[in-house]
């Protein structure tokens, strides 16, 4: 087993590739790579339960001798773990309050344990994958003070690679979208994907709010691509998404939702046991899953 067993990449373009690192069947994480003339520019930085990323696109994609730049589209586990492999890192300053419990080795070990384990959750997680990780892990933390602050609007400036960051807190308070006007796709990271968790009463107007923004400020036929779900989606995606959010919101047809029941996955650990009861509800092919205590 070596580092670059967890990755695999796909050339989606001229100078756009998407890497997927993977531990098993509970993780798919999409990993962007645009190659410019002079740097290299990452989409996410996926979890860093080891520290082969940035030698895998080097080797693989290319870039090595050149600066790489990393934009964070927020800070969970894993989107930030491997962010101190690369010589700048930008992000919504919203995400730093969270920065702390995000990027701790505690949380990555926790999510590890159920991202390699099997199709259940409450199954071993596999040893091998654990034991390895353990051993090559990005140890390095992310400090605030090595972030470059991305806001809402901002025109990032790469020579042959322009980013504009939109900021989109739908998943997390600083969650940004990075839109590349030539090539005319949106990097969402997890704020519009095929899974989405409710916030609750006080959240779920907001987070309704900031996806009907983005969409508002697409063109039509955008390219939408996502943190965890392969492939390509359209406007039509991010519709279902909203109407997700407006149904949970209106109350409309809750009485056919799944149960999915309690988890105590690591996930979870910070909520209370009596807030861990959800509801799955369905919009064609989008899945949004609520407190079923909020409603």
């Amino acid at each position: 087993m070596n580092e670059f067993d967890f990755y695999k990449r796909e050339q989606l373009a001229d100078n756009l590739w998407v890497v997927t690192e993977s531990y098993g069947v509970n993780s798919t994480f999409q990993i962007y790579v645009l190659t410019g003339a002079d740097r290299t520019v990452v989409i996410d930085s996926g979890l860093g339960a080891q520290s082969g990323l940035r030698r895998y696109i080097e080797t693989y994609i290319g870039g090595a001798g050149k600066p790489m730049s990393v934009l964070l589209t927020h800070t969970h586990p894993d989107h930030v773990g491997g962010a101190p492999l690369f010589d700048e890192v930008y992000v919504n300053p919203k995400e730093f309050p969270d920065l702390d419990w995000n990027r701790c080795h505690y949380r990555r070990f926790g999510d590890l344990e159920w991202f390699c384990g099997h199709s259940r959750w409450m199954e071993e997680p596999d040893a091998d994958i654990m034991n390895f990780c353990y051993l090559h892990f990005v140890r390095d933390l992310l400090q605030e003070e090595d972030c470059i602050p991305v806001n809402d609007g901002d025109i990032l400036d790469f020579g042959s690679i322009r980013l504009t960051a939109i900021h989109c807190p739908s998943h997390s308070a600083g969650s940004t979208i990075y839109y590349w006007k030539e090539e005319n796709i949106a990097f969402v990271g997890d704020a519009i994907q095929h899974w989405n968790g409710y916030p609750g009463k006080e959240k779920g107007p907001a987070h309704f709010e900031a996806v009907k923004r983005f969409i508002s400020m697409m063109p039509e036929d955008v390219h939408i691509m996502n943190a965890h779900d392969p492939g390509v989606f359209g406007m039509d995606f991010a519709r279902n998404v909203l109407q997700c959010y407006a149904e949970i919101i209106e109350g409309k047809d809750l009485d056919k939702d799944n149960r999915i029941g309690y988890s105590n996955h690591f996930h979870v650990t910070r909520h209370k046991p009596g807030q861990n009861i959800q509801m799955d509800h369905y919009v064609n092919d989008v899945r949004l899953s609520y407190n079923l205590l909020d409603h």
